[in-house]
Parts: structure tokens; sequence; C-alpha cells
């Protein structure tokens, strides 16, 4: 299956196609552009072409996009010198050289990952030696993150601190599924969080991760109790929004060549706070 697909399921009665793409998956589209790729038939309802913007659908209707069919959109840059460039990564983005090389016209170096459906700051190196001098920020935690999630569970305090070491319990060709456990390969890992807003079994949290472990904040959480909304992967609430709602909001660092602070910040993406008002949650 192709990594440019999505896959919706209709929680609404009596809603157009185009106002659930619209409010769902693509609100960084107007409404005009996702009506074009419609009629370049990107889109299938209940396994069926559908290429009329008014369809009218129905609560468990199935519905599959193929985002390969809009026109992309310029990525958004949000801090640029001579050493490094941060974007704003948009969902389904993938992080890889190729891509990177391709939607920016450079061969800028990766430094950190985000998760495909993850949104936010990402920052990349022009230079080799700026490379591994951001690589040694992220190691010797000198790199200060700051990610916005949205998560169902009972939360049990307003703050905390989640440590426990995190290893790969399955891995299938390109994909992992990590754990907790403890192992002759088992990396530690710290992450503190808080809670911004909650609403019953909803909360938004600040998640600050002292390490960068792989899925590290997505498997904290779970082992807590706490599953965040849309995350296909870990947890239980994964039809509770059409993605993964974790956003990468801040970077915050000493710049390696000129010895400054840099503070890059991302605004939460259209879709995200769609999901708030959704659950009631307010900022």
């Amino acid at each position: 299956m192709s990594g440019s697909l999505i896959h919706l399921r209709v929680d609404k009665e009596n809603v157009s196609l185009v106002a659930f793409l619209h409010m769902t998956q693509l609100a960084t589209y107007s409404k005009k552009e996702i009506k074009r790729a419609l009629e370049k038939k990107a889109c299938r309802v209940n396994g069926h072409i559908e290429t009329f913007a008014s369809r009218v659908l129905k609560v468990g209707d199935r519905v599959t996009f193929d985002l390969n069919r809009l026109n992309k959109k310029p990525l958004e840059v949000l801090f640029e010198d001579e050493d490094l460039i941060a974007i704003d990564k948009p969902p389904f983005w993938v992080v890889d050289p190729m891509n990177i090389h391709r939607s920016l016209g450079a061969p800028y170096h990766m430094v950190h990952r985000l998760d495909k459906e993850t949104t936010g700051v990402l920052l990349l190196a022009k230079k080799e030696e700026v490379k591994q001098a951001l690589e040694g920020l992220f190691f010797n935690r000198q790199m200060n993150k700051t990610y916005v999630t949205l998560v169902q569970g009972d939360l049990k305090k307003e703050a905390g601190v989640i440590e426990g070491e995190i290893d790969i319990l399955t891995q299938s060709g390109g994909s992992k599924v990590m754990g907790l456990r403890q192992s002759e390969t088992s990396k530690s890992a710290k992450t503190e969080y808080r809670v911004i807003h909650q609403k019953r079994d909803i909360a938004l949290l600040e998640c600050y991760p002292h390490t960068g472990r792989t899925h590290q904040i997505r498997v904290h959480l779970t082992s807590i109790g706490l599953s965040i909304l849309g995350d296909s992967q870990y947890g239980s609430a994964k039809q509770m929004a059409s993605r993964m709602m974790l956003h990468a909001a801040s970077l915050k660092f000493i710049h390696p060549i000129k010895n400054e602070m840099i503070h890059i910040q991302s605004a939460l993406p259209l879709d995200f706070t769609h999901a708030m008002h959704r659950w009631g949650i307010e900022v």
C-alpha cells in the first residue's frame, strides 16, 4: 500500500466529502484545492472512486485519499542562516534524505527525525561539520525540546516525570514497535510532562523529552495509561483523531557556530486545533 494514502472512517452524519476531508486531514488546504484533487480521482469512498465534493457521507463510510494528487505546498521555513535551516514539518511528510532534497532543493543533512504523522520543528544542517555539532547537542542533552499532544486516559497528576529503558519489542522491515524493558540493547529514557488543559478523560499535554529514543513520548505516555489521540500503534485512542496528535512545538539551543541562543517555535496545525475543539479542549 502506498505511503501517500490516508484511510479515514466517517464519524458524523450528513457531512459533505470536501468538508469532511478539510476538517479532519487536509485543514492546511483550501476546499478548492481539495476539489481539484477529487477531480483527479484522488478519493475512494467505500472502495469506489468519488469525484463529487458534495457527496454526503454517512457514519461508518470508509474514505481513502491519495495525498500525491494534491498540489504540493512549499514547506514553511521557521529559521535559516548560513549553517542550518528549520522547517515546519507537515503531517505525512517523510523525513529522509531523498525527500529533503526533493522538497528543499538542496541535500541538507538530517540531525534528528520526526515520526511520519508528527508535525512541527525539524532541524537540518547545511554543512557536515554543523551536522556533527548539532548531533552532539542532541546526544549531550543540550537541545531543549517541547512537544504538545492530545491524550486520552486517567491522569493521576498535573505533572510528572516518566523514566524507563526503551527497547525494540518487534521489528518488521522498517517498522518498529518499542516498549519498556531492560535488556542488553535497551536505552535509558526520561520524559517530563505537564497538563495544559483537561476535560474529562481528554487532556492537552506539554512533554519535555530529555532523551531522544524512538517513539519515546508515545511509549512513555502509554506506560502510565495515556493514549495519544490517533496513534494507530500504541494505546487505545486510534479512532479518536484523523492522525496522531503529536506536535514538535519548539527547539531551544545554543547555536554551535555563533554561540547564540536559538529558539525555534511552530504553531499548532489546523487539524490539531480542530481535534482540540472537537473534544472541548481550550487554551
